[in-house]
């Protein structure tokens, strides 16, 4: 990915280019190696949506909340783990933070290079627990194999009305919306940036659209270039704060 938005940054800034970039790429790796550009380089152009973190377990673990698990993992050294899809993954960090409310519990961090191979782990028995997306594990929630233990959400999901949120059971500070939408080259003019972002904003508001994203178990989260900036520049500090707090930089 970073590679694609160094090329973004120094595309023509003439409204033409424009980035859908992961969190990962953009707001972690450029904090802990040189990629050429950082969050300074782009203009926030609309946020199309939010993906929300879920924590899940094999239903048949009894296990229904995090405070359960962290219990677990407490009274059986060494037999609990959680796997993410990547060794600086977005659930990895919010996860290091997760673990500063349980002190003297271990519960060891599996990588992976995806959130498909994340949830085969998870059904494999390989892993005890897995970190990933709503979307992703949606599935395996329906199909009765996981039970999800937590969502990053300020609120419960109209989704997942039985799921508890991360914060309802360890705090209001443990929330993380992993904001996805349009950027672009910092110098693109405003009027550029203005046309793009009502062609979203009409685009996400069709029936249509809303179903296809339902479907795929996306919301639709439509919000104007200022806003999604300000999405953005809290999302850079807060990756940035749990990568000091636990020196991953």
């Amino acid at each position: 990915g970073a590679p694609a938005m160094l090329d973004v940054a120094k595309a023509r800034p003439d409204g033409y280019t424009f980035g859908f970039p992961a969190i990962a790429t953009f707001s972690t790796t450029p904090q802990i190696k040189k990629t050429g550009y950082t969050l300074a380089d782009f203009r926030a152009v609309v946020q199309i949506t939010n993906m929300w973190l879920s924590l899940a377990v094999n239903a048949d673990s009894g296990i229904k909340t995090i405070n359960e698990l962290m219990a677990a993992a407490k009274a059986n050294p060494g037999k609990y783990n959680y796997a993410t899809h990547g060794a600086l993954s977005t659930q990895r960090l919010f996860m290091s933070r997760l673990l500063k409310a349980f002190p003297g519990i271990e519960l060891p961090h599996v990588s992976y290079t995806s959130g498909h191979e994340v949830s085969t782990a998870l059904l494999g028995r390989h892993v005890t627990s897995g970190f990933g997306v709503t979307t992703n594990q949606k599935p395996y929630v329906l199909s009765g194999d996981f039970t999800m233990i937590g969502v990053s959400s300020p609120e419960r999901l109209a989704e997942f009305p039985d799921v508890p949120t991360f914060a309802e059971q360890i705090g209001p500070e443990y929330t993380f919306a992993s904001s996805h939408g349009l950027v672009a080259p910092k110098r693109v003019p405003e009027d550029r940036i203005l046309t793009m972002q009502n062609l979203v904003k009409e685009a996400l508001a069709d029936p249509d659209v809303q179903a296809k994203f339902a479907k795929a178990g996306l919301t639709t989260d439509y919000l104007p270039a200022d806003a999604f900036q300000t999405a953005l520049d809290n999302m850079w500090k807060t990756i940035g704060d749990i990568m000091q707090e636990n020196k991953f930089n």
